[in-house]
């Protein structure tokens, strides 16, 4: 497969602008994956970030605003911008003369598919209902560890393409800068909003249409356009929270507006492709989030010697979370008010360290309100309290 923006042969400064390239990637990769992981570092079992840390004060996990971490991850990505931006104007080639195209969409695609893994519990894969049983324990890692293969997706990505002006590639750099600026906002209140989840996700729409119009033959871009129109309109839509529990009719409202626009297109366009070209996308996808969440499942279980959704087996360590339902009053100073509040606590705890768990939650919880959610401590679980808080975020 030819990629088009690359320099010919004879005008190409190929060992100055590959070894360039690579060594800025490399960089731009390992100092997002650090601010991550020292995000994840500093916070505690306790449901708050820790005092002496690069955050310097102490915190609940999720906050409305941001800390030093995320200033840090945004002047990160920012000046690998720029830099990227000085490099295709002093050699243009990025690293595409030295890797497949293959390998900068499959990291997008793996991105995709891992989205509709950590989404499926909460929303499912159509009309905003979970229609088959996830392994909870996939999702959960996936969930946890999400953040260094995304970044990785689109920072590879980023560095594959030199910063071209035209109008496919300038959606395709907002949809990367989307996904970056969504990692920046790590442990805050507006990483876990699911409209903005939901642009993040489905720009890949926009992106994939334009892109496979400019580029490809007048009769390949349907697949693309009404490929991922089909899983914006089956899923992503009707997952939103404003429809996900509305009656069905409302539901599948935007999959009928799909296929009119699907069928009036079909008939008015004289040099149409083949009609089951809509299903290649959406059925890749779909089958690799299942896939994916199955293999994940596959794996532990043979890691672990049992099912590793079994949340009774005695002796194994145990990631997860737990959610008890209370209704209360609050007292706030001046006045009272009662509430029901779901409690959930999160974290890495192991068999042995569950015994104490109750005196550390009293020793050290951090309260935080977010959309009636208070994060405290860590402990076990069974399968069906993770389940309600994987599918509250």
């Amino acid at each position: 497969m030819h990629y088009f923006w690359q320099l010919p042969e004879e005008t190409r400064d190929w060992a100055s602008s590959q070894s360039t390239a690579w060594l800025f990637y490399a960089m731009h990769q390992l100092c997002i994956w650090c601010t991550i992981y020292v995000a994840q570092l500093e916070f505690s079992t306790q449901g708050s970030f820790q005092k002496h840390g690069v955050n310097k004060a102490p915190g609940p996990k999720y906050t409305t605003s941001l800390r030093r971490i995320n200033w840090i991850s945004l002047g990160l990505n920012g000046f690998f911008w720029l830099l990227h931006l000085l490099h295709t104007h002093v050699w243009y080639d990025a690293t595409a003369p030295t890797a497949h195209e293959m390998s900068s969409q499959g990291s997008v695609i793996l991105m995709l598919i891992f989205v509709l893994m950590m989404e499926g519990p909460k929303r499912g894969l159509f009309f905003g209902r979970s229609g088959m049983c996830w392994s909870l324990s996939a999702v959960d890692v996936v969930k946890r560890y999400h953040g260094y293969a995304f970044s990785w997706a689109v920072i590879y990505t980023f560095w594959y393409h030199p910063m071209e002006g035209y109008l496919g590639h300038v959606f395709g750099f907002i949809h990367v800068w989307l996904v970056m600026f969504q990692g920046s906002l790590m442990y805050t209140a507006a990483h876990l909003n699911r409209y903005w989840r939901m642009v993040c996700e489905a720009w890949v729409f926009i992106h994939g249409m334009i892109i496979s119009m400019q580029t490809l033959g007048s009769n390949s871009w349907p697949m693309f356009t009404f490929g991922f129109g089909a899983i914006f309109a089956l899923t992503q839509i009707p997952g939103l929270p404003c429809l996900q529990h509305r009656h069905v009719v409302l539901r599948i409202m935007p999959s009928v507006v799909f296929v009119i626009v699907y069928v009036t297109v079909f008939v008015a366009t004289p040099t149409w492709t083949s009609p089951q070209v809509l299903f290649y996308i959406p059925t890749a996808e779909y089958l690799g989030a299942i896939a994916m969440n199955y293999l994940f499942w596959l794996a532990f279980r043979c890691m672990n010697g049992h099912n590793p959704d079994d949340m009774h087996q005695g002796g194994a360590s145990a990631v997860g979370v737990s959610i008890k339902e209370r209704e209360g009053t609050e007292g706030k100073e001046g006045e009272e008010g009662k509430s029901k509040a779901k409690v959930v606590e999160l974290g890495d705890m192991s068999a042995t360290h569950a015994a104490s768990a109750n005196t550390n939650k009293k020793q050290a919880a951090v309260k935080y309100q977010h959309q009636g959610f208070q994060r405290l401590g860590e402990a076990q679980i069974d399968a069906g309290t993770r389940k309600k808080w994987i599918c509250a975020r």
